[in-house]
Order: C-alpha cells, then sequence, then structure tokens
C-alpha cells in the first residue's frame, strides 16, 4: 500500500504526455482560407417538381363547457321605474 501513493503522480504523467505530443501535430497542419462571400449562379438551371406534404389534417373541436355564472343579470327593473317617477313628480 506505501507505494501506490508514489505511482500515482508517475501515472498522471504518463497519461499527459500523449496529449502534449497532440498540440505539436495540429500546430503543423494548415488553416483553411475561405472567401468572404460566395456567389452562386442559378440563371441557367429549371427546377421542377412536386410538394408531398402530409395527407391527414388535426382536427380538434372542444364542447363547450357550462359554469355557473357569477353574476346574476336582473330581469325586473319595476321598482326602481316607480321611483324614478316619484322623484319627478
Amino acid at each position: 500500500m506505501p507505494r501506490s501513493p508514489r505511482l500515482l503522480p508517475l501515472l498522471g504523467l504518463a497519461l499527459a504526455l500523449p496529449a502534449a505530443a497532440q498540440d505539436d501535430a495540429t500546430a503543423d497542419r494548415p488553416t483553411p482560407q475561405y472567401k468572404a462571400v460566395t456567389e452562386i449562379d442559378i440563371e441557367g438551371v429549371s427546377i421542377e417538381g412536386t410538394i408531398a406534404g402530409p395527407t391527414m389534417a388535426l382536427l380538434t373541436e372542444t364542447n363547450p363547457k357550462g359554469f355557473a355564472p357569477m353574476i346574476r343579470l336582473r330581469v325586473d327593473f319595476n321598482a326602481e321605474m316607480v321611483e324614478s317617477v316619484d322623484l319627478l313628480r
């Protein structure tokens, strides 16, 4: 057991050396040069085809939900009409 702590740094160094060698190999490769603008001439090109889309449609229909109204609508305003006539007299 006392020998394994000494071997751990050597193992780490052995694993790191191939990574250092890869850095030198990538430095020798030339970097690609790209044009700033690419122009494609399609004057004489004729493209024909048909659109092949899905032959189904998704239809969704929701049923109206019934709910109890929170506000009661008044249908009888007779008491207020009588009061307004009394106010005019």
